[in-house]
């Protein structure tokens, strides 16, 4: 599975993109987070890949709720992770971190095969 994070168009500033409570769930209702799977490989324009924390290193934010869960990248991204096995569903709240303010603007795409 291929996730993707772009700039919307407008630059790069300030993008802070929360795949927040990212998780495969499985056949038999297993939960899998992604922030607990190794990945493949991931690219992003600023920082490093934040596993349960912001790009920044913060609390994953998004319009004022806080989660525990989940992966903080930044624009202009790719992470790559291999489907586990049994896997029937990928659910995330996506968006730009409120840490970001209104500065950020991103575009969210999943490919999974």
């Amino acid at each position: 599975m291929k996730l993707v994070v772009s700039d919307a168009g407008d630059g790069t500033r300030e993008d802070h993109a929360d795949w927040a409570d990212a998780k495969f769930i499985t056949d038999n209702n297993e939960i899998i987070y992604l922030s607990d799977l190794k990945e493949i490989n991931y690219t992003q324009g600023w920082n490093e890949l934040g596993k349960d924390k912001s790009v920044a290193g913060r609390i994953l934010t998004l319009n004022g709720v806080e989660y525990d869960k989940g992966l903080g990248t930044h624009a202009n991204g790719e992470i790559l992770y291999t489907i586990p096995a049994g896997a029937v569903r990928f659910e995330s709240v996506i968006g730009v971190d409120d840490e970001a303010r209104e500065n950020g603007s991103v575009q969210f795409i999943v490919y999974a095969k």
